[in-house]
């Protein structure tokens, strides 16, 4: 665990790309999930495509997935609550308009590419292992007030363009 972070969980690296380390905050309430997610940013910039860049963003194994993403229920619901985020009732006008502002700043960081594979990569890591604590975690990150998750029918379409994707760069057993 780290002191100091603002995140549950980081993927540090340099302004040239390359890998520093991933830590875990101190307050991290879904630790084992944070750490699979951060995993996921690892491997997003380091071990598909392109070493330093982004594959989630701009590798065209990505293509079928970022089209999944898209149709999607939960980033439908995302571009939903960005259009008019939500306020906690009894914020006076200014109050208000800074909390809107701060949503759509989360809201911004959902919708980018890189961030939902994390997300993806995650979930795919608990469902896949079947690991209890990774399940429970992801349970409670589900119950949250704006989809961070996807519903299992919902997520059925990424987890086949993952299993794609992983399947080509060889990370998976032969079936």
């Amino acid at each position: 665990m780290e002191y100091g972070l603002v995140d549950p969980g980081v993927y540090r690296r340099t302004a040239n790309g390359a890998p520093v380390k991933i830590a875990l905050a101190d307050f991290a309430e879904q630790p084992a999930l944070t750490l699979v997610h951060e995993i996921g940013h690892y491997l997003d910039h380091q071990a598909i495509g392109t070493p330093g860049k982004y594959a989630s963003r701009t590798s065209s194994e990505f293509d079928s997935w970022r089209d999944a993403l898209l149709d999607s229920a939960a980033t439908r619901r995302i571009l939903e609550l960005w259009l008019v985020p939500p306020v906690p009732p009894g914020h006076a006008a200014a109050a208000a308009a800074e909390a809107r502002a701060a949503m759509r700043k989360h809201l911004d960081r959902m919708l980018e590419e890189q961030e939902a594979f994390a997300r993806a990569y995650s979930q795919y890591v608990a469902l896949k292992s079947r690991n209890r604590r990774l399940a429970r975690e992801l349970g409670v990150v589900k119950a949250f007030t704006y989809p961070a998750q996807w519903e299992e029918n919902d997520f059925v379409p990424l987890a086949r363009e993952l299993d794609s994707l992983f399947e080509g760069l060889g990370w998976l057993p032969n079936a």
